[in-house]
């Protein structure tokens, strides 16, 4: 078989002049970016964006917790008619145990 021994990386080709201007451009549209992005947190239209985001925040909390109240009130309805009607049940039932005592 034919062996041999990598004691390193391969020998790198100097970057050509088409590739170090891509890579020029692009550290230029980054630092273009982040300087935009850093205008936009100082002015009041980023500011106008958090606050409608904390609006809209609020909103969905708040309809979270009238859905929550809206639901815990369907469950006691649920279970005071639950109650009731075993209430009413047992009511008959003893009646009826009652009246049989009472014929007997």
């Amino acid at each position: 078989g034919f062996f041999f021994l990598m004691t390193g990386p391969p020998p790198r080709s100097p970057q050509s002049r088409s590739s170090a201007a891509s890579d020029v451009y692009k550290r230029q549209l980054l630092t273009r970016l982040i300087l935009r992005l850093l205008l936009l947190l100082g002015s009041g239209s980023f500011k106008n964006l958090c606050e409608r985001i904390n609006n809209l925040t609020r909103l969905i909390l708040t309809l979270a917790l009238l859905l929550a109240l809206y639901l815990s009130l369907i469950l006691t309805l649920l279970l005071l008619a639950l109650i009731w009607d075993l209430n009413r049940n047992l009511s008959s039932t003893l009646c009826g145990l009652s009246i049989l005592t009472l014929l007997a």
